[in-house]
Parts: structure tokens; sequence; C-alpha cells
């Protein structure tokens, strides 16, 4: 029996240090925004990023999660004027993970490109956010509780 704990909690582990940001688009005719199955599923709306991250924010994944974003950022065929983190799948944040959050919000600021989150739903990924200094970085009304919520308002924005 140790030796089943023993893989699972490796096998666990594993999965979170090798989880990679992950684009969404929109489910056509919906509100929805969803991982692709395939190549060129769903909809990109223009000079917007979706972007998901299923595991929590930890120092083991933190420079797989920076590079990821801000690869996926700097990649995009047409110009950036939005960036929306979908963060249903961070259940925690360490203070490493933190610190890329914010080197993530820089590389944003310095191309100008507002960057905000999408569905934060664990009270302990809020408050470890809340207590690094990233939701006041982030700044004021750039939380939402949904996705198309916040591409909405801010694309309106502009």
């Amino acid at each position: 029996m140790a030796i089943g704990i023993g893989l699972s909690l490796l096998h666990g582990g594993s999965k979170t240090i090798r989880t990679h940001p992950i684009e969404l688009r929109k489910l056509p005719g919906t509100t929805v925004w969803w991982p692709p199955e395939f190549p060129g599923q769903g909809e990109r709306q223009e000079g917007v990023a979706v972007i998901a991250f299923q595991a929590p924010l930890l120092f083991a994944n933190a420079e797989i999660f920076k590079r990821g974003m801000i690869e996926m950022i700097d990649s995009y065929d047409r110009s950036l004027s939005l960036v929306v983190l979908e963060a249903s799948g961070i259940a925690d944040v360490d203070f490493t993970a933190a610190q890329a959050l914010l080197e993530i919000l820089d590389h944003c600021q310095a191309a100008n490109i507002r960057f905000a989150v999408a569905r934060l739903e664990s009270a302990r990924a809020h408050a470890a956010l809340n207590r690094f200094g990233v939701l006041h970085a982030l700044g004021p009304d750039r939380l939402f509780h949904s996705v198309d919520e916040a591409v909405n308002r801010l694309v309106r924005q502009q």
C-alpha cells in the first residue's frame, strides 16, 4: 500500500509540474470559452488571448507557467490588446509563482496589453494573490466572474 501511495504522489506531482498554459477559444453561439479539441476549432476574438492554467501555481511549475504565457502572448499573429487568464484550475499560488505572474503582468504592460483574471474560484488562491501584491498590480476592475464578462467589458473600454 505504501508503494501505491508513493506512486500516486509522484504521478500527481508530475502532472502539476508538467502542466502548460493552454489557449481557450469561444464555442460558436455560446458564452463558453473552451480548449479546442482540434486546431482551428472555436473562435478567437480579434485582439484577445484567453489562456488557462489547470494546476496550482507553485515554485515547481512557475517557470513553465511564465515562459508558456509569455511565448503564447508573443506568438499571436495579430497584435493583442487584452490577455485574460482563466484561473478556475488554479487552486493555490505560492510566492515564487506570484512573482512569475507579476513578471507576466510587467511583460504585458510593456507591450501595452491589458491583463485580466477570470474565474478565480479558489479562496486560497485569491488570498495568496492578494497577500503577494498581484491583485494590487493587476489593478481595479480586472478580476471577473467569467471570461465572457472580462472580454465584453474590457473590449468595450478600448
